[in-house]
């Protein structure tokens, strides 16, 4: 039907949507992640999910793929700590997170957060977050670099500081890498530079920035998990 004869009904006092009356509080909003398709995510055990695929990157609340080109409005680091899936706590679900904190100063991120000894691999994980706005997609999403992808976080945030401005004054490529080692095939995240984003896009990425960026440390993610 034509969308011009069957407008959406708003509340014409305000030209808010019905349903939404109620004042937004930025803790009742999940930001989703973009999620890379690893062989034991659960999606792709999903029959209703056909369309996922190995590798592909996708937005971990609607499910969709994600679009290649992204803008990244403002980085903030995090800690976190999973309960192992073999030999963990039987307090907590085998892989459910037992710890979170941005601190790098935080006891738990100074005694766990080292390669040990004997070449021990740390057991909290530190993961470089970019709240980032994609476009063609409706809403911000936070692009997640940890473990074997950590790498390519820090090229990210170098290559920002290098060409200068905001961080959102550019905008990159988001593409997956096929690796393995000696546990199988596995992917990883890569980023490059792919010029500046459009004025409307910059407008957009300044409002978010201005919204959330003074929130970073109460953001609410989508799915933090050790995938």
């Amino acid at each position: 039907m034509n969308s011009l004869s069957n407008p959406e009904p708003k509340d014409l006092a305000n030209n808010t949507p019905l349903g939404f009356e109620e004042p937004m509080r930025k803790e009742n909003i999940i930001i989703p992640r973009c999620k890379l398709i690893q062989g034991q995510s659960p999606e792709l055990r999903d029959k209703t999910l056909k369309h996922i695929k190995l590798g592909m990157i996708i937005n971990s609340l609607t499910k969709d793929e994600m679009p290649p080109e992204f803008v990244p409005i403002f980085m903030y680091s995090q800690w976190l700590k999973f309960n192992p899936r073999e030999d963990g706590d039987p307090l907590y679900a085998p892989g459910a997170l037992i710890y979170r904190t941005g601190d790098p100063l935080d006891k738990v991120v100074q005694e766990e957060g080292k390669f040990g000894k004997d070449g021990e691999k740390p057991t909290i994980t530190e993961f470089l977050n970019f709240f980032s706005f994609f476009p063609g997609s409706d809403m911000p999403v936070i692009v997640s670099f940890c473990n074997t992808s950590l790498k390519a976080g820090r090229e990210l945030y170098t290559l920002a500081k290098m060409l200068g401005g905001n961080m959102f004054s550019h905008q990159y490529s988001l593409v997956s890498d096929e690796k393995s080692n000696d546990k199988g095939d596995f992917y990883v995240l890569k980023v490059r530079p792919n010029g500046k984003p459009a004025d409307d896009v910059y407008k957009k990425c300044m409002g978010l920035y201005q919204a959330f960026s003074p929130q970073r440390g109460n953001i609410q993610a989508h799915e933090e998990s050790e995938e």
